[in-house]
């Protein structure tokens, strides 16, 4: 069965419905997230709540949801990995290594965490295994120090010390990218991607980046997103218009600065 896998939503609730709306017309039930629920965007409660109903919560002491809210999240099976800014709001990690605008909007959100929510992101695990495939939100190592695979020299420090993971998502950049370690020549290709549709191909391994769902960087205001078709190994690259400026409005009656409106419009 055909799994998106996603990260980085970052309390971007406009983006995030339209991800979720173009998987459900597309008929995918099946969602991993690769961490990152919380932090920038100005509804991360409301989204931390979608994603817990999507992971089987009940929704009945959720107080910032619709019901058409509900009505959607209830369609998927989500499996949550835990993110570093999930992490920070939990006191998992120490928010003093964030830039100021994240540390703000962090301290924001904390302010707004109810017990409950709490209890859930304290049980997100930091990777997941599904045969033969793997996911974390940073990196396959120390994965609670959130290092990046952000280059072909990362890529291959983790190729190379991990000779048992063929097929490994990551996020954490915000940035869509497909490394490709080809076990013969050992060799490295890297790419961003341009095209839908990509097959893995035999005697290559990958550290496929799925980017972000609500604070992408890669130049491209867009989401970012995966989808897996296990049995034949192939994935398919997608980018998802959504209004933006719905999430920019937000930010600013809430009181953000301007430089994570910018970032946000920008892509960067």
């Amino acid at each position: 069965m055909k799994k998106a896998i996603i990260a980085d939503i970052h309390g971007n609730y406009s983006a995030f419905i339209a991800v979720l709306e173009f998987l459900k017309s597309k008929g995918i039930k099946e969602i991993i997230h690769l961490g990152d629920i919380v932090g920038y965007g100005p509804e991360p409660i409301r989204v931390l709540e979608m994603c817990m109903v999507m992971a089987g919560e009940s929704p009945d002491m959720l107080t910032k949801l619709t019901e058409e809210d509900i009505e959607l999240a209830s369609f998927f099976d989500a499996k949550l990995l835990l993110g570093n800014h999930d992490a920070a709001v939990i006191n998992f990690t120490d928010l003093s290594f964030f830039s100021e605008d994240a540390y703000n909007t962090l301290v924001w959100t904390k302010h707004r965490l109810k017990e409950y929510h709490e209890k859930f992101l304290k049980k997100l695990p930091y990777s997941i295994k599904i045969e033969p495939y793997t996911f974390y939100h940073s990196t396959p190592r120390d994965t609670d120090s959130w290092y990046y695979v952000d280059g072909v020299t990362a890529a291959r420090r983790y190729f190379e010390e991990i000779k048992d993971e063929d097929y490994i998502f990551v996020a954490h950049t915000h940035k869509p990218y497909i490394f490709e370690y080809i076990v013969e020549t050992g060799k490295i290709r890297g790419k961003y991607p341009k095209k839908e549709h990509y097959k893995l191909n035999e005697g290559s391994r990958y550290i496929i980046n799925v980017g972000s769902v609500g604070q992408s960087r890669d130049g491209i205001y867009f989401p970012s997103l995966f989808v897996l078709s296990p049995e034949t190994k192939k994935v398919d690259y997608y980018r998802i218009d959504y209004d933006v400026n719905s999430t920019k409005e937000k930010l600013l009656a809430n009181g953000f600065s301007y430089s994570l409106v910018e970032r946000l419009l920008s892509g960067k």
